[in-house]
């Protein structure tokens, strides 16, 4: 209301200054009408200044709207958040949150989860987490890839594989969760040993080594170290490893070996090996790498066994090829993957 009274009263002190122009004279010429006649000059000169102040400060606080984002822009990239995909997957507890670029890799602290793209080297974004939360990472068929934990530790996984771990570890213990195939390079803490628990019972602990560890659903958990030292355990057995040495889960407690570790761990070097490994194992392997389905039609071929490596760079149907004039194995397309047979 007030407001309107205002304007009310300023468009009449208009109206009367607008119509009073003509007899200026004569008002001036009278000491009384010319002093009425300096007040609405005032009136008139005091509201022309107030409109001019409120443009001014209009411009100004645009002006400073388009400076300050600018100004005060944040130096780290967003969080970002996808709808989960069958491809590399991130989730926290439990909730799938972000897809990952298999041309990047993942580290974390106790606030945050950043991928890192191998192309530029550099943070292409980050994931916000708290101290208390666990992530899962799911490396499907067809990729692997590598993650540098709070602790500095360094796991590559294989495909078809899967860790659940803390994204900040406990003051006591650095556990982990898998389930497939991964390599380790473990951070040395004294103070905090390093366990890998699988779904087979097993337990890997170490204080600071290199070891890879095989625990697919279907096959028999080994863990093979390159350096240091690991004690592995499970419910009936407990066993130290040298470097060279792999110990492979039995009926009666684990088979302790010597091997080449490099066959044991070719997919860290980029190929599929097989250390007189019969077809069955080498088409899982196959089918993993390749993300297809590999089937076997003929029983009498199933246990044939192959040595060597298949480096990754090489097609699907150079596989098959290798197959056929190592063993005469051929290979028919079906609806859902490959029928193999002799």
């Amino acid at each position: 209301m007030n407001n309107e009274w205002q304007h009310s009263e300023n468009r009449s002190l208009e109206w009367i200054w607008e119509h009073t122009l003509d007899v200026e004279g004569e008002w001036n010429a009278h000491g009384a009408s010319n002093r009425m006649w300096q007040h609405l000059q005032r009136r008139r000169w005091m509201h022309r200044i107030t409109i001019s102040a409120t443009a001014v400060a209009a411009l100004l606080a645009i002006g400073l709207l388009l400076i300050w984002p600018n100004r005060f822009e944040p130096s780290t990239p967003p969080v970002r958040q996808f709808v989960a995909t069958t491809g590399i997957q991130l989730a926290v507890d439990e909730d799938f949150i972000a897809e990952l670029s298999a041309e990047s890799s993942l580290r974390g602290d106790c606030q945050t989860l950043e991928v890192i793209s191998e192309a530029t080297d550099s943070m292409a974004y980050r994931i916000e987490v708290r101290p208390m939360q666990y992530a899962t990472l799911t490396v499907p068929p067809g990729h692997r890839y590598s993650l540098t934990l709070s602790d500095g530790s360094c796991v590559t996984l294989n495909a078809d594989s899967r860790l659940r771990y803390p994204v900040e570890f406990a003051d006591s213990v650095r556990q982990v969760e898998l389930c497939g195939e991964a390599m380790f390079e473990v951070t040395a803490d004294r103070m905090r040993p390093f366990r890998v628990i699988t779904e087979h019972g097993v337990q890997t602990q170490v204080l600071g080594t290199q070891f890879n560890v095989t625990a697919y659903p279907e096959t028999p958990c080994a863990v093979t170290l390159l350096d240091g030292a690991v004690r592995v355990l499970s419910q009936c057995d407990t066993c130290r490893l040298l470097p060279g040495q792999q110990a492979r889960v039995a009926e009666e407690g684990f088979d302790v070996r010597w091997v080449d570790t490099k066959m044991s761990t070719a997919w860290f070097g980029e190929s599929i090996s097989c250390d007189n490994e019969p077809l069955s194992v080498l088409a899982r392997k196959i089918s993993r790498q390749y993300n297809t389905e590999i089937y076997i039609g003929d029983p009498l071929i199933e246990d044939v066994t192959f040595y060597g490596y298949l480096p990754h760079s090489l097609s699907l149907e150079q596989i098959f090829k290798v197959l056929n004039q190592s063993e005469g194995i051929r290979v028919r397309k079906i609806d859902d993957g490959y029928l193999l047979y002799q």
